[in-house]
């Protein structure tokens, strides 16, 4: 199967995964290095942040028994900054990714400095897009969590709705929304199976780290490494994106080409 998306009918789990593999073997470098260009500044900034102040949250009277798992979160200080600011700024990474992927969908050779640039120029966007819906992630987990697991789903595409289709903010989480509805079971288990497929691949550069727990320098790299092949999921979920937006049926659209999709009247 080649990485054109043609045909307007849902695809299977082996479909997607088959398209997904395929633009991986085509285009792994650039994947690669976007991921080097984004993961690597954030690490190297990250890791100059004074932890000492956080260090004092242990009380002194630590018990002496669990002193191994206070200096594990200790050491694991630096990593939570990185991940707290991919969190904020990390959503670049898939932009690019959905830009690529896009593009290969379209049968046109991707360009990493055509998508770095269009994904510079949605910044923006996609920072108050990311906020705003982290605020309402965080109410709706109020009561008991559940409606905000709900509308995580719903509104899972929403970077792709930025990067792709020019909306942001309500508008992008709106078209999110429309595109799954009525397939949210079926993006829950298709993204389960993305998420292993990353899970048992970083297996082997995790399993090194081990080896090295107390060397700072190579659990960045592994760090780094981990985050590069979680790239796999943006990669397939945005196939699986341009797949439920073709087949939406919430959504008034054109045949694929002469128009992108646009939101139904209300």
């Amino acid at each position: 199967m080649e990485n054109q998306l043609p045909e307007q009918r849902q695809y299977s789990l082996e479909e997607v995964l088959s398209i997904t593999f395929n633009i991986i073997k085509k285009h792994w470098l650039k994947f690669v290095l976007i991921g080097l260009i984004v993961y690597v500044p954030i690490l190297i900034a990250t890791s100059f942040i004074d932890t000492s102040n956080l260090k004092n949250i242990f009380p002194r009277n630590f018990p002496p028994a669990l002193a191994p798992l206070k200096e594990y979160w200790i050491s694991m200080l630096p990593t939570f900054y990185f991940t707290y600011c991919l969190s904020l700024i990390g959503f670049f990474v898939n932009f690019v990714v959905a830009k690529i992927v896009e593009s290969c969908a379209n049968g046109v050779e991707p360009s990493l400095q055509s998508a770095v640039s269009v994904s510079f120029k949605q910044f923006l966007k996609g920072f108050i897009t990311t906020i705003l819906s982290s605020i309402f992630i965080f109410f709706l987990s109020i009561p008991m969590g559940i409606p905000a697991i709900i509308f995580m789903v719903y509104w899972w595409y929403f970077l792709n709705a930025i990067i792709l289709r020019n909306r942001w903010g309500i508008d992008a989480l709106r078209y999110s929304f429309y595109v799954v509805k009525g397939r949210w079971w079926r993006v829950v288990g298709f993204s389960i199976v993305f998420w292993l497929i990353t899970v048992v691949a970083s297996w082997l550069p995790s399993g090194i780290g081990l080896f090295f727990a107390k060397v700072q320098f190579v659990q960045n790299v592994i760090l780094v490494i981990t985050y590069i092949i979680h790239i796999f999921t943006m990669i397939a979920g945005t196939v699986l994106f341009l797949n439920l937006e073709s087949t939406s049926k919430f959504l008034v659209r054109k045949p694929i080409g002469e128009e992108i999709p646009t939101l139904p009247e209300m």
